[in-house]
């Protein structure tokens, strides 16, 4: 055991060292298939612990658990300067570490190591794309090859990443991921990859199911103050925060991160797959929800045409996008090819079905001087003043002046309009969008 601690190579799970375990030893026993221990890293630890310390010591359960670990994540950096080196075909490098699971070749053996090793990278480097990784570690925790507890080591980035935060939601048993990989996103698992035009299935899985937790939510909300998460995979991420969110990524870190035509790109993206997907299929994503990320796409646009937040000396927002420019990962999503502009396009469509007037004055070009940022709040003022459904609004609004202070209330502003809709122009809304996405786009 110590040799293989040595090596990182110890397997607790592994039901061949239970059973030498119940030969050395009557303290405690290990049933074969046991789901409490299976599902339970605390009471597997402590079951092995009082098993070793009936062989050898009281330590000596802890001293190879902790060997084992340390060796097994040192083992995993070892292995970073070879995948910085093949980092651009890092997509089907996993592709290929979950097909020689599959093939079983006494030969050719995985190495859970290297598996995880490049799936950690990926997370940490911001390369290949996000689902891909999640993809390939839920894969490979469901094939066996890593213990269903790796998951919640790799949670760990959720301050960089937060939808790694997710595995802290999952039970941590092999039958679990087998379960989740058969029943949400059986087509993909089968075939072993998500590239390649397909992956649809899980897609859907991650955007509606997997992300739409509160606890990612928050953490996106810390992520972005803190300026933490990386840019190159900000499409999983924005898409879950709130508008304060994007104002923050959009002004990168107070400028002091550069945020380019991929990142918006991305964000667009990320926005869009996260609407359609939930569209198609609302299982957890429901009214705030939409209003939620509606609200972010206000703020994106607001921000792109110099109407939020726009100074004459300091600005610090991204402002400048290039709209034939095709997005490098929107292939992942339902409109391959389609250029940024065509996503903006979308999202205007898709605002305009709730009130075309009223969003428009968020994208009303220039508003850098304090008589124009007073005149268009002043517009804003007028619409709702003379719409019924906007009442609460306006008596919320009714003495502002600025319309950066209106843009700081978009979260409310969007969750008042999408709670007050009838059920009937909510499930056109809706409807609507899961059509669009269903639909190749011309």
């Amino acid at each position: 055991m110590r040799v293989l601690a040595e090596k990182g190579r110890i397997n607790w799970r592994n039901q061949d060292l239970w059973r030498a375990l119940n030969k050395m030893q009557t303290t405690t026993s290990f049933r074969k298939n046991d789901n409490l221990l299976l599902d339970n890293p605390v009471a597997l630890r402590s079951k092995l612990a009082r098993a070793f310390a009936t062989i050898y010591d009281k330590d000596e359960y802890y001293n190879l658990e902790q060997k084992n670990e340390s060796t097994f994540n040192s083992k995993k950096k070892e292995r970073y300067e070879i995948h910085g080196k093949t980092s651009h075909k890092l997509s089907k490098l996993l592709d290929d570490h979950l097909a020689r699971i599959r093939n079983n070749d006494p030969n050719d053996p995985p190495d859970p190591i290297d598996y995880e090793s490049m799936i950690e990278y990926c997370i940490e480097q911001g390369k290949s794309y996000g689902e891909n990784a999640i993809f390939h570690l839920v894969s490979a925790m469901a094939e066996g090859i890593l213990d269903p507890d790796r998951g919640i080591h790799i949670a760990r980035h959720a301050t960089d990443w937060p939808p790694s935060q997710m595995f802290e939601n999952f039970p941590t048993s092999r039958s679990f991921y087998q379960q989740l990989c058969s029943n949400k996103f059986g087509e993909s698992f089968r075939r072993g990859t998500i590239q390649g035009g397909g992956g649809q299935d899980f897609f859907n899985w991650f955007y509606t199911e997997a992300l739409n937790a509160q606890n990612i939510r928050d953490r996106v909300n810390k992520a972005t103050s803190a300026g933490k998460f990386d840019p190159d995979w900000v499409r999983q991420v924005l898409c879950m925060g709130n508008a304060e969110d994007v104002r923050e990524f959009f002004a990168g870190k107070g400028g002091a991160v550069s945020i380019t035509q991929p990142h918006i790109e991305a964000a667009y993206t990320g926005f869009m797959q996260y609407t359609q997907e939930n569209a198609i299929n609302p299982v957890k994503a429901g009214r705030d929800q939409f209003a939620r990320v509606m609200a972010n796409v206000v703020m994106a646009e607001g921000i792109l045409h110099n109407t939020a937040y726009k100074s004459m000396s300091g600005d610090v927002y991204a402002r400048r996008a290039s709209n034939n420019k095709v997005p490098n990962e929107g292939s992942l999503g339902r409109y391959p090819g389609k250029s940024l502009g065509f996503n903006r396009s979308k999202f205007v469509d898709y605002l305009d079905l709730i009130d075309a007037d009223l969003f428009k004055i968020f994208r009303s070009g220039d508003a850098g001087t304090k008589d124009r940022k007073e005149e268009l709040a002043n517009d804003f003022l007028a619409y709702i003043r003379m719409n019924p459904r906007y009442t609460a609004l306006y008596e919320k609004f009714k003495d502002e002046k600025n319309i950066d202070n209106i843009f700081n209330e978009l979260p409310d502003i969007l969750n008042h309009i999408f709670m007050n809709m009838t059920p009937s122009e909510y499930k056109a809304f809706i409807d609507h969008i899961a059509r669009d996405a269903k639909t190749p786009a011309a």
